[in-house]
């Protein structure tokens, strides 16, 4: 029988379909559709986690670990196009400080009870959604020079066809 290491196919693979999404269909949609998909996924998971073979939980694991991975790079790289240094150091101090707790969090909220895991995927079904919904609020940078990031209300959402965020919103003034 032959023993496949998933850290790397999982690496290549991420990977991959950031490449091949990111500058095709842009980093706003690419995230919205990666946070979708591995909430969904994740959901999947909690939900027939008793039911389902060993194999089709690992093909879902898969498909969620690759999302989650998928949206986790697109947010860096949109990150840097559209938010200044000084900005970007306060966020990411602000998110080091959220993970933390998120971190602390967690293991009380999974507690490795399997009775709770339909609540665990309603949970993460619906940050999951948070997330993709906050993603597609955000201005798409696709084919724009770094810091030509137009913060105008007219633009309108690829994804949700409702207006950005503002500069304003963006604290950005």
């Amino acid at each position: 029988k032959y023993h496949i290491d998933p850290n790397p196919t999982f690496l290549v693979s991420h990977t991959q379909m950031v490449i091949l999404t990111i500058d095709r269909i842009g980093r706003v949609p690419t995230q919205v559709l990666a946070y979708c998909v591995g909430g969904i996924s994740l959901f999947l998971l909690c939900i027939f986690s008793t039911t389902w073979s060993r194999s089709s939980l690992v093909t879902v694991a898969f498909f969620a670990r690759v999302s989650e991975m998928m949206g986790s790079c697109t947010t860096w790289i949109i990150t840097a196009e559209v938010l200044s240094t000084e900005i970007r150091t306060t966020g990411h101090s602000a998110a080091n400080a959220l993970s933390r707790l998120g971190g602390f969090v967690s293991p009380y909220v999974v507690a490795g009870n399997y009775t709770y895991l339909p609540l665990v995927g309603i949970i993460m079904l619906l940050v999951h959604g948070l997330t993709a919904f906050c993603a597609s609020r955000l201005p798409e940078t696709k084919g724009r020079a770094i810091g030509k990031v137009d913060y105008d209300a007219d633009q309108i959402s690829p994804v949700t066809e409702l207006p950005v965020a503002s500069k304003e919103h963006l604290h950005l003034t």
